[in-house]
């Protein structure tokens, strides 16, 4: 958020918490020229009407004033009948296109690493197989907050994100085993 994100969230504060309406218009005349640039100057003759001003600059600063960067990216999707089938099936794209947090689990962080393992037979083999073994071990303490780190805290350590995309962690990491 820049400074004047942070600029227009404070007046819009101010002019909520507006007490009275000499409070209300005082505030008003302050940030006028802010107020006219989106449209939303006028007079006010109830406090009441806080609302309707702090709607409408909402409404201009989210929408309003990014109307045509949207539009260019509703022809984008357009250009393949993306946005088509989108609006047709919404649903069928949100888990890749929209995040959401999950509590990301032991398991699917042990599915995410794919172990470079010896020949199967191998003494060696049977050495790495029993560190695998003690890593989706850890991995369950992580989980179950029996070991000094989350699993988000060892996939932060391991790959440097704070959590996987919805598209998911390709290429997978590759971990040599010791044995």
């Amino acid at each position: 958020m820049d400074q004047k994100d942070i600029g227009s969230w404070s007046t819009m504060q101010m002019i909520e918490n507006a007490a009275s309406l000499d409070a209300l218009q005082e505030c008003i005349m302050r940030h006028s020229t802010m107020l006219q640039t989106a449209g939303c100057l006028r007079h006010v003759a109830a406090v009441e009407e806080k609302k309707e001003i702090v709607a409408d600059y909402l409404q201009w600063y989210i929408i309003d004033r990014n109307s045509s960067v949207i539009d260019r990216f509703k022809d984008g999707l357009s250009a393949l009948q993306f946005l088509t089938t989108l609006q047709q099936h919404p649903t069928l794209l949100t888990p890749v296109l929209c995040h959401f947090e999950k509590r990301l689990t032991g398991f699917e962080l042990e599915k995410l690493f794919k172990p470079d393992l010896s020949p199967s037979g191998s003494n060696r083999r049977l050495k790495e197989s029993q560190t695998v073994a003690y890593w989706a071990d850890y991995l369950l303490d992580c989980e179950e907050g029996a070991a000094a780190v989350s699993v988000e805290d060892v996939l932060m350590f391991a790959t440097g994100l704070t959590s996987l995309s919805p598209s998911g962690l390709q290429p997978l990491p590759q971990e040599r085993v010791p044995g």
